[in-house]
Formats: C-alpha cells, sequence, structure tokens
C-alpha cells in the first residue's frame, strides 16, 4: 500500500520534477528493492540533503544494495543522530561497508562492541566480560580496560 501511494504521488504530474516527487519515487523503489532506481531519483537530489541524517542513511542503503560500498560507508560516516548511527540497519551495513572495503577489523569490533554492551544491558555478565575482553584485548581502536573489572565484579557477584 505504501509502495503504490509513493508510486502513485511520484509519477503524477505535479510532483514528478519536485524534490518530494522524487523522494516519493525513490521511496517507491526503495520498498519494491529496486534500489538502482532508487539511486537514479536520490543522485538528482543529492545535493539539497547534504547534510540529512535520514537522507545519507537511505543512500547508503541504497549503495550497499548496490554494491557501491565506499560511497555507503563515506554517507555513513556522516550521519550524526545517534537514534540512527546506534541501530541494527546502521551497524550492520557499516560493518559490510568495512568488510567490502577490506577494513574486517573495524567490523569486527563494531560486532563484538554490540555482543558486549547488548549483553551486559541484558545481565549476561559472562559473555559481556568475555566480549570486553576480547575488544581490550585485540582492540585498534578503543581501551576497554575499565569495563572487564566492572563485569568482572557483577559475574562473580
Amino acid at each position: 500500500m505504501a509502495q503504490q501511494s509513493f508510486q502513485l504521488v511520484g509519477s503524477s504530474a505535479s510532483e514528478c520534477d519536485t524534490i518530494p516527487g522524487r523522494q516519493c519515487m525513490a521511496s517507491s523503489y526503495f520498498l519494491a528493492g529496486h534500489f538502482e532506481e532508487v539511486l537514479v531519483y536520490l543522485n538528482s537530489i543529492k545535493s539539497f540533503f547534504v547534510n540529512d541524517d535520514t537522507f545519507n542513511f537511505n543512500y547508503a542503503q541504497a549503495k550497499v544494495a548496490t554494491g557501491f560500498y565506499r560511497e555507503a560507508e563515506e554517507s555513513l560516516l556522516s550521519i550524526q543522530d545517534e537514534g540512527i548511527r546506534s541501530s541494527f540497519t546502521y551497524l550492520a551495513c557499516l560493518c559490510r561497508c568495512h568488510v567490502m572495503n577490506g577494513d574486517a577489523t573495524l567490523a569486527w569490533e563494531i560486532c563484538v562492541k554490540l555482543v558486549a554492551n547488548d549483553s551486559y544491558r541484558m545481565g549476561q555478565f559472562l559473555v559481556a566480560a568475555k566480549a570486553f575482553h576480547m575488544l581490550d584485548r585485540y582492540s585498534f581502536i578503543y581501551t576497554f580496560t575499565a569495563a572487564i573489572p566492572i563485569v568482572g565484579c557483577l559475574v562473580e557477584c
């Protein structure tokens, strides 16, 4: 239903050459899984949304779906909104970009950090401690030394 509504508005004579009309067509194709077409429409209006996190997130997802990982990574890393940056979809897209761009270590750290933080949040302290330990031991970016004794204490208590 939503896909057809976007199609109807985006293809109407009064909207087809407007920014909202192009957004509607991109949304219609996005929902249909036709990401090459999504990029046709998003590329035509990209200059109007340079600092728009929602636009950059959708643009990056379409780039990932079509195999343009370098451009997708650039768009993902430009996003400032913490709600988007902490979403599983964002993290999964960023991990895929890192792997496909030859930076699998960064993808690995994102995955282990996700397990560590979510395990801690859910009270699964042993898994959290193992994950934080792994991050501390093998991380090239972050230091997690402070988290390990805290989680370790919770496991023993």
